[in-house]
């Protein structure tokens, strides 16, 4: 095992869950507070395990919010 190797998991109650934690961490604004909660203070990207609330319309996640987070 390389130990400077990560692997991001996403996992949602649906695939519309899936799609929505997909979606929070490919757009700027939400994976930038990500980014900030998981960053060390050597800039390092730390483990971390989050859990996300969305909200679906008509079958389309439209806003996705971190409930809570628990960095490693």
């Amino acid at each position: 095992m390389q130990s400077d190797k990560r692997i991001l998991m996403m996992s949602g109650l649906t695939t519309f869950g899936t799609q929505a934690a997909a979606d929070y961490v490919c757009l700027p604004e939400t994976v930038s507070e990500l980014l900030k909660r998981i960053t060390g203070p050597k800039g390092e990207i730390r483990p971390f395990e989050a859990v996300l609330e969305t909200t679906i319309v008509g079958g389309v996640p439209m806003k996705t919010r971190m409930v809570t987070i628990r960095v490693h």
